[in-house]
């Protein structure tokens, strides 16, 4: 297993990258061929120092949204860049089995990066409509979290959306290439570790209910994401 480069425009999120088999040799970019990204995650129970005052923070729903897939050329034969700009509302699996994110077609060539964005469901953009109809708490937000947080002893339920926007870069070593015939999938899991997401730079855990702690969670969301190609 080799390790990946990821672009940390803003962040991380801890992510397992797996990629099918790859042909050795360039291909003319003829045709089509399935791409898949699945989505798996870590850790949803915090647990905390009593006298801190909140003992526990639970992640009982949890739901981003992807905002575009890319796989960029390698320069070294027709292949163009392939872009897919669909918005995508992805209910994450707590119990960490893999659920899929995005499914596409590729024209057949030669990738050398994948690229990803979590990004915000926008309003007033036409594309994003009936996603914000359907999902009016991601409406300008891109994660949103629901769970119960235990405060002295009392439990109390939260939902929180987030504006992370985050950038992910994965290089295809060697590089990918889909071959004409369209027959074989390639499939790139994203694995969302929750463990640090209520957790402050002291140790303490972070109550999500409170306005303070907004940014300090939103880096932690950002910055939980690692790359890794089987």
């Amino acid at each position: 297993m080799r390790y990946l480069t990821m672009a940390r425009s803003v962040a991380t999120l801890a992510i397992f990258a797996a990629l099918a088999g790859c042909d050795d040799d360039p291909v003319s970019p003829e045709g089509e061929h399935a791409i898949r990204i699945n989505a798996v995650t870590t850790g949803t129970a915090f647990e905390g120092d009593a006298s801190q005052g909140v003992t526990s923070v639970e992640a009982e729903r949890v739901v981003l949204v992807l905002g575009m897939v890319k796989l960029e050329t390698a320069g070294v034969d027709e292949t163009v860049d392939f872009v897919d700009e669909r918005s995508v509302v992805v209910p994450l699996d707590l119990d960490g089995d893999a659920v899929l994110a995005f499914d596409a077609d590729a024209p057949a060539g030669t990738y050398k990066e994948l690229e990803l964005s979590i990004d915000k469901l926008e309003p007033g953009n036409p594309l994003e409509a009936a996603l914000i109809a359907a999902h009016p708490d991601l409406e300008n937000a891109s994660v949103m979290v629901e769970g119960t947080v235990t405060r002295d002893g009392v439990q109390e339920a939260f939902s929180i959306a987030y504006d992370a926007d985050i950038d992910l870069e994965l290089d295809l070593a060697p590089p990918l290439v889909i071959a004409p015939d369209g027959d074989r999938v390639t499939t790139f899991s994203l694995v969302i570790d929750l463990s640090g997401w209520f957790v402050g730079d002291s140790g303490a855990l972070l109550d999500p209910t409170l306005s303070d702690n907004r940014s300090a969670i939103m880096a932690n969301i950002e910055q939980s994401i690692d790359v890794l190609e089987d």
